[in-house]
């Protein structure tokens, strides 16, 4: 038997929508190879680092620190504040190229928020 309710799965579903965009941005990026320089591959290397750490954190919160500890917080917090940046160097690298990995950067920064959010309550 599964030992996670349901919302927990839906929860993660939503959690994982981030990558949508980010894998458009890399299927673009992969198409585009005149295009591809550090400037672009930063911030969706970015992204999608941070997401693998939610998600893998989502299925085992211990990754992220013991619970109610300042290490969870900083980790959480270091991921959201990561994301954002990630978010910058999209929107200045090329607007046309990066609108996706800027999608996905905004998105993951409101999931982070949401985590952090959760964290510091439950």
């Amino acid at each position: 038997m599964d030992k996670h309710p349901p919302i927990f799965w839906t929860s993660m579903a939503v959690f994982a929508t981030p990558i949508i965009p980010a894998a458009i941005a890399a299927i673009r990026l992969v198409r585009n190879r005149e295009n591809r320089n550090f400037s672009t591959l930063l911030p969706l290397s970015i992204v999608v680092a941070s997401f693998l750490f939610m998600f893998s954190g989502g299925l085992h919160p211990a990754i992220w620190g013991p619970d109610y500890s300042n290490l969870r917080f900083r980790v959480i917090g270091g991921n959201f504040i990561l994301s954002l940046a990630a978010a910058l160097l999209a929107v200045t690298a090329r607007p046309k190229l990066q609108m996706w990995t800027l999608a996905s950067a905004l998105m993951l920064s409101a999931v982070w928020a949401f985590v952090y959010a959760i964290n510091s309550v439950v």
